[in-house]
């Protein structure tokens, strides 16, 4: 092998290593994904998967009562349902899709399904500081999807931990559809 060959070999090697070593070096966010029902009436088999492999379910919710509305306040309160906590990178596109409960008498998880929507860029919708602080120790970024009614809604918290569990979690930062 001649010095040109091996200078082409070695920069072709070189590049190749350093689009690798994106993920290699930046460190994994923490995160949380999880939908809401944002409707009036009960739904079933609420999902949110990964749009780039569907085998990967980020979450996964049997039954999902109406959401509980308070007249007095802007935003109606949502019950929780977020997924089981991460670490990796927070996909940049997912799919939400649910099922309308059946009628009366009629078989469970028989209802009309809905979906799936895609949804996409997540990551660009999120700020570049808010991601960076969800790769640093006791934060973690939830991000949540509507399920229920068109258009899907997307919205995002970060949350702060207190060192050894106690006192739970502090809301630092939100945005997203819900709140514009």
């Amino acid at each position: 092998m001649n010095r040109r060959q091996f200078l082409s070999l070695s920069s072709t090697s070189l590049l190749v290593g350093c689009t690798h070593a994106e993920s290699l070096l930046i460190a994994d966010e923490e995160f949380i994904i999880g939908a809401w029902n944002a409707c009036d009436r009960e739904l079933e088999q609420v999902r949110v998967k990964d749009a780039r492999n569907p085998e990967k379910w980020w979450f996964s919710q049997l039954g999902q009562p109406p959401r509980p509305i308070r007249p007095d306040t802007k935003f109606p309160l949502r019950p929780s349902f977020g997924g089981d906590r991460r670490s990796g990178r927070i996909p940049d596109a997912v799919t939400v899709q649910w099922r309308e409960m059946p009628p009366p008498g009629a078989k469970p998880y028989t209802g009309e399904l809905k979906g799936p929507f895609l949804i996409t860029g997540i990551r660009s919708r999120i700020p570049a500081d808010i991601l960076r602080m969800a790769r640093e120790p006791l934060h973690a970024l939830s991000v949540e999807f509507s399920a229920g009614v068109e258009p899907i809604k997307f919205d995002w918290m970060l949350r702060r931990f207190s060192e050894g569990g106690r006192g739970g979690s502090k809301e630092i930062a939100f945005g997203g559809d819900s709140f514009k």
